[in-house]
């Protein structure tokens, strides 16, 4: 990969989830889109396709239920409905069966092993290099550089999962907020990711606040709660919006009179 000497390597895609659009008939998918669980017949699912020169990308993927398991790659010329990975020459796959699989042929990888359950699956993807290489429970099959360079184009990582019940898992380590916090330092724009912080968990409070105890709070998306000024700062609250504890709970009754509203 190309970096420069004494340059640190920038760690991407710790938060990468399944995509939910992915064979949703066939695959379930956990409230985090890091599991994926087959239940109706054999399928793919995949994440969403990183782009050329998009960088390194490490992804680590355990196998939680395995009957016929296949992880790796898929290119957009892959059919997600019908293939399976390493099936053909728009993606790769090494399975319990079978060491790095790729246009129905088997590579030979020195250090390969057939996946058993448990087994932990790390897949380290170099989109500027367009190469790849396998590793499972830390050992990397290839000797010496990447076990394939890939076609010029976008690549997702996958997993076909054969049997019902056959179940995998993205591993992710750090929550969204934390890789937020983390990009920002790398990148200097931390003032962005606050702002962001700060404006998801005032829509959050609003939601929780308004809806089970009426109280008002500050919200930053909401027309009627702007500031008036950048110079005064102080907040502007919608009469309308503003209801007193005593009257909140009257209203849940519906005995506001007409003078209140």
């Amino acid at each position: 990969m190309s970096q420069s000497p004494g340059e640190p390597e920038k760690r991407k895609n710790k938060t990468l989830v399944w995509d939910c659009s992915v064979n949703p008939d066939k695959i379930s998918l956990n409230s985090y889109f890091t599991v994926a669980t087959q239940y109706a017949k054999t399928s793919t699912i995949r994440t969403h396709f990183l782009k050329r020169g998009s960088g390194r990308h490490i992804l680590n993927i355990k196998v939680i239920k395995l009957g016929h398991v296949g992880i790796g790659l898929v290119n957009k010329a892959f059919k997600i409905d019908s293939d399976w990975v390493g099936g053909n020459k728009n993606s790769y796959g090494t399975w319990d069966n079978v060491i790095g699989y790729y246009s129905g042929a088997e590579l030979k990888l020195p250090n390969g092993k057939k996946l058993v359950e448990k087994d932990i699956v790390t897949v380290d993807l170099d989109m500027n290099e367009l190469s790849f290489s396998w590793a499972v429970n830390g050992t990397y099959f290839g000797s010496d550089g990447p076990d394939a360079t890939l076609a010029p184009t976008d690549w997702a990582f996958a997993a076909s999962v054969w049997n019902t019940n056959d179940c995998v898992e993205i591993f992710v380590v750090f929550f969204n907020f934390v890789c937020m916090f983390e990009n920002a330092i790398v990148t200097g724009s931390i003032s962005k990711y606050v702002h962001m912080l700060t404006k998801t968990f005032g829509r959050l409070m609003l939601y929780f606040v308004k809806s089970d105890l009426g109280i008002l709070i500050y919200n930053p998306s909401d027309p009627g709660d702007r500031r008036t000024s950048k110079k005064k700062k102080k907040r502007n609250f919608n009469a309308k919006q503003s209801i007193s504890s005593e009257n909140w709970f009257e209203k849940k009754k519906g005995f506001v009179n007409n003078k209140n509203k």
